[in-house]
């Protein structure tokens, strides 16, 4: 008896120690019992993308003159968009789907009991054992206690019969080659742990496209904001020399049809502005999914919200293209998650490599009845068994297929990582080349915005002077209102490919490092 309870001690002790120790790498096959299932945090500025800095701590806009900036619209995404939400919950489902692959390495308490009241063998009996699954080269730890009374054939089930005060018993059994480097509860486990950080990627990978969708709609809205106020400025033009035709009108200086063609120039004008005032409100209701209040909810963005004028451009240096096509591989999230995911089959494919090999487990179970000065007839002092037990499919077919399918899968996702590198670098260089494109072409819409108003404004002088007419005038400050449109256009396509390029990098703070 005390054999069996020495044996029992350290069996237990074995299986506390398993509880204690883990291993957190997922190529690494032992490991006792798995912890809790990790939580993915926001990478550091030095380890990953800065995402959005500091909490919203004021619902818009961000500087004192009162405008909303980009880095408001950002803090505001991080603080309350619905999709970013949505987008964490899969993190949890993965996590919770983690946790429940640590199930198969649960302490188990299993139970069962006999009884025969009537017939020629009238017994009963009682089993209850605790089992350890464990980690440790596919170790399992049991031990139990168990009785029987009664009568029982010796022939079939004699084993069931124990002394008056039951039987104590306690066991391991131990894989020596398939089940014992790695088995299905393990690899599951770490595939688990896997698929967690392979969501926290996708999370990442949302809040870089949210980040790009809403830099695009506060460039459009300021764009859309700038082309109301030239339209603005262009009726206000028409309006201003309606007051000045009128009195020269009065006075009986010009002909009336000059006052009646720049009415018409009003209603033009006027047309163009209500146009202009459609986008810009068409814009602010698209902004608004990005920015909202401390209720979360959306933020209609008004013109006494708009920036004066845009940011000035970012000059990028060319020699920076090798370091940033760098960093776009390190920390693309989406060739994160192929990475893991290559881990995984990694894993399944050592898993069908181990299924290869023959079943040989080794077990051992030691027993001891109590109440000895009651012993039955069958039952005598302390009793150890050792066994071995021997499986192996000669074809192996069904490991094979296994094999080869997570080969299969392997070289697949090798291929697709070859080829989302080579569109990583393509896309860094195309867009280094748009954002160069577009900061030349801002530069000249700059040039045909100064030299139209030179012109507009020596048209207006020799229409006072009376050698120009008023077709010409209008002519010249429309002129005026397409070129500064165009400087808008320009200016809004220049930051756009900022946002595609923070996208391409992944990284969405405010300004390129």
């Amino acid at each position: 008896m005390k054999k069996t309870m020495t044996i029992s001690v350290l069996l237990l002790l074995a299986s506390n120690l398993a509880c204690s120790s883990t291993s957190s790498e997922p190529g690494n096959a032992l490991f006792i019992l798995p912890s809790d299932p990790p939580k993915i945090k926001d990478p550091a500025p030095s380890q990953g993308p800065m995402l959005f800095s500091n909490p919203l701590r004021r619902a818009v806009p961000g500087k004192a003159d009162g405008s909303l900036t980009l880095a408001k619209v950002l803090q505001s995404i991080e603080e309350s968009f619905p999709l970013l939400a949505a987008a964490e919950q899969q993190q949890v489902l993965a996590q919770a789907k983690a946790l429940s692959a640590r199930g198969a390495f649960d302490l188990t308490l299993k139970g069962n009991a006999q009884w025969a009241p009537e017939g020629f063998f009238e017994n009963h009996s009682f089993k209850t054992q605790v089992e350890q699954q464990t980690g440790l080269y596919g170790a399992k730890f049991f031990t139990g206690y168990r009785i029987g009374s009664g009568d029982f054939d010796l022939t079939f089930d004699g084993k069931r019969r124990t002394n008056h005060g039951g039987e104590i018993f306690a066991g391991a059994s131990l894989p020596l080659l398939q089940g014992g480097v790695i088995d299905e509860a393990r690899t599951k486990q770490r595939q688990a742990d896997l698929e967690v950080e392979v969501a926290g990627a996708m999370v990442t990978d949302r809040r870089i496209k949210v980040a790009k969708e809403a830099s695009k709609a506060y460039w459009q809205w300021l764009a859309a904001g700038q082309q109301l106020r030239i339209a603005k400025d262009l009726l206000e033009i028409a309006e201003r020399r309606e007051k000045q035709l009128s009195k020269q009108v009065e006075k009986g200086e010009i002909p009336r049809i000059t006052l009646v063609d720049n009415e018409r120039l009003l209603a033009n004008r006027n047309e163009f502005l209500i146009s202009a005032q459609r986008e810009f409100q068409k814009s602010s209701f698209a902004l608004s999914l990005f920015v909202r209040d401390a209720e979360k909810r959306p933020i209609i963005m008004g013109i006494e919200s708009l920036p004066k004028a845009f940011p000035l451009p970012l000059s990028l240096e060319s020699s920076r293209q090798e370091i940033d096509i760098a960093r776009a591989m390190e920390q693309n999230p989406k060739l994160k998650a192929l990475a893991l995911k290559r881990n995984q089959f990694e894993i399944e494919k050592k898993l069908r490599s181990n299924q290869k090999l023959p079943t040989l487990d080794f077990s051992v179970l030691a027993s001891q009845d109590r109440n000895e000065d009651q012993p039955s007839k069958t039952k005598g002092d302390f009793e150890l068994y050792l066994g071995l037990e021997f499986k192996f499919p000669l074809q192996r077919r069904k490991a094979i297929g296994l094999l080869k399918a997570a080969q299969a899968k392997l070289r697949q996702i090798e291929a697709e990582e070859r080829f989302m590198r080579n569109k990583i670098r393509a896309g860094v260089l195309d867009l280094l080349s748009e954002i160069s494109a577009q900061s030349q072409r801002i530069k000249q819409t700059r040039l045909g915005v100064d030299l139209s108003r030179q012109l507009a404004k020596a048209e207006r002088s020799l229409f006072q002077q009376g050698q120009s007419d008023l077709l010409r005038v209008n002519l010249r400050e429309e002129a005026v209102a397409k070129a500064e449109i165009k400087s808008v256009s320009a200016q809004k396509s220049f930051w756009e490919s900022i946002a595609n390029y923070k996208a391409a990098l992944s990284f969405v703070e405010n300004g390129l490092e």
